[in-house]
This record gives structure tokens, C-alpha cells and sequence, in this order.
């Protein structure tokens, strides 16, 4: 994958890109850039990546303590203060449908 995004990047981009320009290319480059508008789809991200983004339906899966907030959150009240800030932007990225899930 590393090497195919290499000579994509070449092939797009002038002879003289520097690393630089590459690093900024895929950092910013995200897995909804290449949907089409209106085409059905799924997107499947962590809930860094859906800052800012909105979708009509959203599932957050594994709402159990010790999956979603993590064990680790619970030994660090700051850890579990950034699970809840995180749990906010899931929440808020549904336009009409949220749907959260769990095993027990």
C-alpha cells in the first residue's frame, strides 16, 4: 500500500514533489475523499477520525465499560474525560439515525 500511494503520488504530481509534499498529501487525504455524493456507503473510522464530519446514520459499537470507555480511562480521570469527549463527537455525527450497540 505504501509503495501503490508512492507512484500514485508521482504519477499525480510534479518530478520535483519532496517527501514533504507527500507527507502533507497523505495526511490529509482521508477514506471519504473518494466517495461520490450520494452514493450508499459505509465508512468505518474511529471516532478521531469523524471530527467534523456528519453522516444520516451512525452505529457505535461496543458501548460496554471496559471496551468504550477503556479500562485504561478508568485509572486516569483525565483519560476518561477525553472517552467522554470522544463519546460526544460519536454521538453528534448522526444528521437522523443513531444507533448504539453492545454484547450483554
Amino acid at each position: 500500500e505504501l509503495l501503490s500511494s508512492i507512484v500514485l503520488f508521482e504519477q499525480e504530481r510534479q518530478q520535483n514533489a519532496t517527501l514533504t509534499d507527500y507527507l502533507e498529501n497523505v495526511s490529509l487525504a482521508s477514506a471519504t475523499d473518494d466517495l461520490a455524493p450520494g452514493e450508499p456507503a459505509v465508512s468505518l473510522m474511529t471516532l478521531h477520525a469523524a471530527k467534523g464530519l456528519e453522516y444520516k446514520l451512525v452505529f457505535l459499537v461496543g458501548m460496554e465499560e471496559g471496551i468504550f470507555p477503556s479500562m485504561r480511562s478508568f485509572m486516569d480521570r483525565g483519560d476518561l474525560e477525553e472517552e467522554r469527549r470522544l463519546f460526544y463527537v460519536g454521538i453528534t455525527r448522526a444528521r437522523k439515525l443513531l444507533v448504539m450497540t453492545r454484547a450483554q
